[in-house]
């Protein structure tokens, strides 16, 4: 059964003694499959390897007893056995039955629970090892082999598709069919398409039992959850009747038209989930489905029973301390705003946006948010962020902004230039859920030299730290060749920082920084640099800016440059001895050499 997170088990059985078990995990993005394609032993020589006994192939390895090893001797005579699986992004086919639904319940329990009380303990004695290797980026979507299809049974089609491409797929509508392609077969198609094209096409082969007179054709389709685990939660309570009303609220009709289902828009790292219902009729006449219904455009609320704030803001890029407002806040720091959007009506929320805008003026900056969708009124909310004292001429500068989905486990950068404009979510089922992360570095403009600064900090090893320092042009001319040179300074109890700008020979701006070390001897490892003279940075390479200039460009007329300077910091090496020969070594001093 495909899962995100996937739990594989290997028994190892003998007839003259107790099995063992071992388990590995794996956790994926987007829903997998993981297909035993191929397998072989080996004693001690990896390279030197078997094929399996008996004329085995790899994918018995999960069929039926297994494979068959033969006798074991002793533990010299010990080998391993390597299992190779494809896997790969999953769109099923299935088919109704008690089989189907027996593993559907066990995949559940197990992962719900976790493994049983009677085999917790065999778990964690285990004597088998596992490791896996995984890559879905490189492999197709899967459709299965259907086999055993009568005219009593019925087929569902479950599609699942993660937009992993960082476009906006509009439009999003999958087209299904069926062709015979003899007494017993058919093949069964689908096409996904968007407004831009193409976005794959999969085809499953469909087994008749023989005698089988009647054929599927698509039915009806519903959006359904758009996690798998959701998925299959859903299809096990349909078929045992007990799901409640409330379950489906997410489970709505989707518009059909000439065997086209209507999928709604796709943002990037977001998922669209469908069923498909297909009804065996007689081969002999051909199936007619009522016409279209066109649903009614049901409005939706927003935010209506929110868990969080709507608007929030925060002084820590990393912090989850978010509050309606900061005072005491020094210019000079990261600032980060989050956005909390949710569903909270009974219908899909259509064409979800998110603006963000901020203002400042000497006492602090203020943002203020709105949400809007095309069948639901708009949310807003405020945040404010107030100066330990007064500070003119604060400047804002984007550093980057994610979206997160409660539908997945990816974040979506997005481009600075739509903060404003609207930065389209798309659409949400009843109850789904997100944030919008936006932060932001500031900084309080220097007018001239005189304006640098000393700070002091902390640098404690595996933290990363940011070195600021910003310079306004208040002329209608452009400064030309400005460079950049970076000072460190390690001393016994503190690193000292100093950032210095230059144009023609003129020192334009300096900002020392003083860092303490809390005793503990550490080292700044660079990171990152971005120059901004406008709202989005441009990454510089400036790892060499400790040793000399290194040239920024212009800085144009009556704009302001601010740069940004990410360092890690770690904890420097354990000294070395050069072995003895010298003063140092002779007075068991740390040797430089």
């Amino acid at each position: 059964v495909p899962v995100q997170f996937l739990p594989i088990t290997a028994t190892l059985s003998s007839t003259n003694v107790q099995p063992a078990f071992g388990q590995v995990f794996l956790s994926a993005l987007t829903p997998v499959l993981l297909v035993p394609t191929d397998a072989w032993t080996y004693n001690d020589d990896p390279e030197n390897v078997q094929p399996l006994l008996f004329g085995q192939q790899g994918h018995q390895a999960a069929t039926g007893d297994g494979l068959r090893l033969g006798d074991v001797g002793s533990f010299a005579d010990a080998r391993r056995v390597v299992i190779e699986f494809r896997c790969e992004p999953v769109t099923a086919v299935v088919r109704e039955s008690d089989e189907f639904e027996k593993q559907l319940g066990t995949m559940l329990q197990q992962l719900k629970a976790g493994p049983s009380d009677e085999d917790l303990f065999q778990l964690l004695t285990t004597t088998l090892s596992g490791h896996a290797e995984v890559d879905i980026s490189q492999h197709h979507s899967w459709i299965s082999d259907v086999y055993d299809i009568h005219d009593d049974g019925s087929l569902v089609l479950v599609l699942s598709q993660f937009n992993n491409t960082p476009d906006f797929l509009r439009d999003v509508r999958a087209r299904v069919w069926v062709v015979p392609t003899g007494d017993v077969t058919s093949d069964l198609y689908i096409s996904l398409r968007s407004a831009g094209g193409e976005i794959r096409t999969e085809t499953a082969h469909l087994h008749l039992r023989p005698g089988t007179t009647h054929r599927p054709a698509l039915q009806s389709a519903t959006h359904g959850p758009k996690t798998l685990l959701q998925q299959m939660e859903l299809y096990s309570s349909l078929r045992a009747g007990t799901v409640d009303e409330e379950a489906l609220a997410s489970d709505f009709p989707l518009n059909t038209s000439n065997d086209e289902v209507m999928l709604g828009d796709l943002p990037p790292q977001a998922a669209v989930a469908a069923f498909f219902d297909f009804q065996m009729v007689p081969a002999d006449r051909p199936h007619r489905r009522s016409e279209p219904t066109a649903f009614p455009a049901t409005r939706t609320t927003l935010n209506g029973e929110a868990d969080h704030a709507f608007l929030q803001v925060a002084n820590d890029r990393n912090t989850r301390a978010w509050r309606p407002q900061i005072a005491g806040f020094r210019p000079d720091g990261p600032l980060g705003f989050a956005v909390y959007f949710k569903n909270s009506g009974k219908a899909i929320a259509q064409d979800v946006r998110i603006r963000l805008a901020l203002s400042s003026d000497e006492q602090g900056i203020a943002a203020h948010g709105t949400m809007t969708a095309a069948n639901a009124n708009s949310v807003g909310g405020d945040a404010r962020v107030t100066f330990d004292r007064p500070t003119p001429g604060v400047r804002v500068y984007y550093d980057r902004g994610d979206v997160y989905r409660v539908s997945s486990n990816a974040g979506r950068l997005i481009d600075a230039t739509k903060i404003q404009d609207g930065i389209p979510i798309g659409d949400l089922d009843p109850g789904e859920w997100g944030w919008l992360k936006v932060t932001y570095a500031t900084s309080a403009v220097a007018r001239d030299s005189s304006s640098g600064e000393c700070l002091f900090g902390a640098a404690i090893a595996d933290e990363r730290i940011e070195r600021t320092i910003s310079f306004e042009n208040s002329t209608h001319m452009p400064v030309a060749d400005v460079k950049l040179r970076v000072h460190l300074d390690y001393q016994p109890q503190m690193i000292r920082t100093s950032i210095v700008l230059t144009a023609n020979g003129k020192e334009l701006a300096r900002r020392t920084t003083h860092a303490a070390t809390a005793g503990k001897p550490v080292l700044l490892r660079y990171g990152d640099a971005q120059v901004y003279t406008s709202l989005t940075p441009r990454h510089i390479d400036a790892r060499k800016a400790t040793e000399s200039e290194i040239s920024l460009g212009n800085i144009p007329a009556d704009q302001a440059l601010f740069i940004r300077l990410i360092y890690d910091v770690v904890a420097a090496p354990e000294p070395k001895r050069c072995g003895g020969g010298c003063r140092l070594c002779a007075e068991k001093e740390p040797c430089p050499f």
